[in-house]
């Protein structure tokens, strides 16, 4: 009887602690949902809300800002991910071996990680300012060449907000991979060179394999931070010069808090969450199954 009431109690008050967590998504996280939601479905008029069925979605189709923000999204998307996952992985290759002062380069090369992306979108500011930027200055005074249009050029100013994502995010990357290259046993890969496999074999048939599973959740984690990026395209270009910058999430805030449809928004931001849901499920159950195969 003791035993039951002692095992009751405690149950109680591991619902008692988790009640502030359920509250807490409950109120920030499952209300916002199915209100906007809801709101996917109306249209502001000057006498109220109008409820309109599928017309934001339809609208969505066929507006061309939506197209566009959903390519430069996905370029975006596509050459920060690749960046940062290849540069991170080969620095992790790098310091994980013995050289002198890998400790002091793995702690540079976390540096970055740590600032704040609206203060790193500054920073650009200052280094890729065509007038007095640092960068321009130096090609300019020193190297003698053109001054470059890194931030007004519709086709340069993409990938500068690229290169800046990736000089602060690559250390993710860095760090995960480096973690997971310590976690592997060595083993296997000594046993694999006794045998006389080459280094270029070890690493292909043994360390890629053994790393997969660290590979696809940093992936999935840099993938899905890509898709909803705001800070550094919008405080380093505004999605200009006119929309050659502008991510689906900047065109997002400024539909429903600068042009205040909130309606046509709500239903733009579904159907990313859509497009996300699936790209993120299909990764999720592809590392679901190495670790499925890995357990067996």
């Amino acid at each position: 009887m003791k035993l039951t009431n002692f095992i009751n109690k405690e149950k109680n008050v591991k619902n008692i602690l988790m009640l502030p967590v359920l509250i807490w998504i409950a109120v920030f996280t499952f209300y916002p949902l199915v209100y906007s939601l809801r709101l996917s479905f109306y249209k502001e008029k000057l006498s109220g809300f109008k409820f309109v069925g599928f017309e934001n979605f339809i609208r969505a189709f066929t507006d061309p800002r939506f197209w566009n923000d959903l390519r430069v999204t996905i370029i975006f998307v596509v050459l920060t991910v690749v960046l940062e996952f290849f540069i991170g992985f080969g620095l992790a290759l790098l310091l994980n071996r013995k050289i002198k002062g890998q400790r002091f380069f793995r702690f540079i090369f976390t540096i970055p990680l740590f600032a704040c992306p609206v203060a790193v979108s500054y920073m650009g500011l200052i280094l890729f300012s065509e007038e007095n930027g640092i960068i321009n200055t130096v090609l300019m005074n020193y190297l003698r060449l053109s001054r470059i249009p890194w931030l007004s050029s519709p086709t340069l100013a993409i990938f500068t907000c690229i290169l800046l994502n990736v000089w602060q995010w690559v250390s993710f990357t860095f760090l995960v991979l480096t973690a997971g290259l310590q976690s592997l046993p060595e083993e296997p890969q000594e046993a694999a060179l006794v045998d006389g496999a080459t280094r270029w074999q070890n690493f292909k048939y043994i360390t890629i394999p053994m790393l997969k599973p660290v590979m696809l959740t940093t992936f999935l984690f840099k993938l899905v931070y890509s898709l909803k990026v705001f800070d550094i395209p919008f405080n380093l270009t505004e999605g200009g010069p006119g929309l050659s910058s502008e991510v689906y999430s900047i065109f997002v805030f400024r539909t429903g808090l600068k042009y205040l449809d909130v309606g046509y928004a709500s239903a733009l931001s579904y159907l990313f969450l859509i497009v996300v849901l699936l790209i993120c499920s299909n990764l999720i159950s592809r590392v679901r199954e190495i670790y499925t195969l890995e357990g067996e």
